[in-house]
């Protein structure tokens, strides 16, 4: 029935309804996962929230609309990582981008297929960066905001696009080709790289000392662990503690285990980035002059001279390194002169 209230005619059948719509947008089921997915229809839209339904049936104005904000939709073949799955009422299934931009539709009431898990190639290595900078992709696709070309240096939502410079390193836990490009999945969850641009290489394979290696923080301020061997801020791993002042600060004195170790000559100084054991980041042993680790113990079968063991990491590389590479180097480092680490 109807109520006329201050001229207002309100409709209870469809406030029933609309309160069904705003129950759909609770999930009936949730799944956490942790896997790469891949678009199988031409355009699948990211939602903000989760959706009441799945209808991926684009009209004309909205594929117009899909060219224009490439951001607002994966591509077919695109692949990106998720880290929940949720089915709705109507049984509609959708995936939570893992980058946080929002949720796409793996699957239709009627059971239609319209995103699948994507297989990654294996690949475990270690990449040092050789481009002045590379961007952090979002998905492993060219038409991924965050690096494309004819965008600045910030993304579409205006947060300044996560990149890494020349000589910074960072693990892989996987590589996939879209459309001819080799794409590589960082090991820390934030995203993917482009591996080669055209016949250029954008990064190139290293080989890490293994060992063990005792590093005490030195640095009244402690030090910030890093998700690669970068010295940059933006790498900085999110506090795990809300109260703490300094992100995943170490406190001074702190002994400190690590596993992984690559060395630098950055400004004419010897640099150690060194991988925390227990796998919560990389810490660093210098910021400009500034000492900020002091070497304890090791067990290392290489040259026990970090300088000799650096040679050696240079040699192996050196046809691809810039030909100024103090110059290239100096780029690299991101001084904090309100915090040394």
């Amino acid at each position: 029935f109807k109520l006329v209230l201050l001229g207002v005619i309100v409709n209870f059948t469809s406030v029933g309804a609309t309160r069904d719509m705003l129950l759909s947008h609770v999930a009936e089921a949730e799944e956490f996962i942790s896997t790469p997915y891949t678009a199988v229809i031409a355009q699948l839209q990211i939602h903000t929230v989760l959706p009441v339904d799945v209808c991926e049936q684009l009209t004309l104005s909205q594929k117009a609309h899909a060219l224009r904000h490439a951001d607002q939709y994966v591509s077919k073949g695109d692949v990106f990582d998720v880290h929940l799955r949720a089915t709705v009422k109507s049984g509609g299934v959708f995936l939570k981008l893992s980058n946080g931009r929002g949720w796409v539709s793996e699957k239709t009431p009627l059971g239609e297929k319209l995103a699948a898990e994507a297989t990654l190639n294996e690949d475990s290595k270690v990449y040092r960066v050789l481009a002045e900078s590379l961007r952090i992709r979002k998905s492993a696709s060219r038409t991924d905001v965050a690096l494309s070309t004819r965008l600045t240096k910030f993304d579409g939502s205006g947060t300044r696009a996560l990149e890494l410079v020349y000589a910074d390193c960072f693990e892989a836990s996987g590589s996939v080709m879209v459309r001819g490009d080799t794409y590589i999945r960082l090991k820390d969850g934030r995203g993917y790289v482009l591996a080669t641009d055209g016949s250029d290489p954008l990064v190139l394979s290293v080989e890490p000392q293994m060992g063990t290696w005792m590093y005490k923080v030195t640095y009244e301020g402690g030090i910030g662990l890093r998700h690669v061997a970068s010295s940059g801020s933006t790498h900085r791993v999110a506090p795990s503690d809300a109260d703490r002042t300094h992100p995943a600060n170490i406190a001074q004195g702190t002994a400190v285990e690590c596993d992984m170790r690559l060395l630098k000559r950055i400004n004419g100084q010897l640099v150690a980035f060194a991988r925390v054991s227990n796998g919560g980041g990389w810490l660093f042993s210098h910021n400009g002059e500034q000492s900020l680790l002091e070497l304890i113990a090791w067990d290392y079968a290489g040259p026990a001279n970090e300088t000799a063991a650096l040679e050696v990491e240079l040699a192996a590389d050196a046809h691809v390194a810039p030909a100024s590479v103090e110059e290239s180097e100096a780029r690299a480092t991101e001084p904090e002169q309100q915090q040394a680490e």
